[in-house]
């Protein structure tokens, strides 16, 4: 148990890194039309990411205390880039969109000899702050867990 309790701590800190990335890097979601963007995410941001929900191998992570890591964003108008600066994916960056306040995205990245499927999110941001809910799923073709997890962020 101390095995795969290790394995999938690195496994959602991984997808926590990952998801905020894909947080900012917002897919804007079919044929919608953007809004301009109504918030300046540009800067250092700190982020904390705590499991509220979760079910198959990672049930267990629910009680977990909130893992935490910082990101560089650069946005111009709707889109965004993002750069890890502290966690477990260091230097990956990401790409996407913001409409208005909201920040929407999907996605797939390898974590833990696995997936992590960012199925869908609910995101509000202000210029110095974040919060939301995203629904994910992970597999390593073997094992699976699906669970909600809550986003909160700081410009630094």
């Amino acid at each position: 148990m101390k095995e795969i309790r290790s394995r999938f701590k690195t496994v959602t800190a991984s997808w926590v890194v990952a998801l905020f990335l894909t947080i900012l890097s917002g897919c804007g979601g079919g044929s919608a039309e953007l809004i301009a963007a109504a918030v300046n995410l540009t800067g250092s941001w700190d982020v904390s990411e705590l499991i509220t929900t979760a079910s198959g191998i990672c049930s267990y992570r629910v009680d977990d205390p909130p893992d935490t890591w910082s990101a560089d964003v650069v946005q111009s108008g709707n889109n965004v880039t993002v750069t890890i600066t502290s966690g477990d994916n260091v230097g990956t960056e990401f790409t996407g969109t913001i409409s208005g306040d909201k920040i929407n995205w999907k996605g797939s990245y390898p974590t833990s000899g696995g997936t992590t499927t960012v199925k869908e999110t609910d995101v509000t941001a202000t210029d110095t702050s974040f919060t939301g809910t995203a629904n994910w799923d992970w597999t390593d073709g073997t094992d699976s867990c699906s669970g909600t997890t809550k986003l909160t962020g700081y410009k630094s």
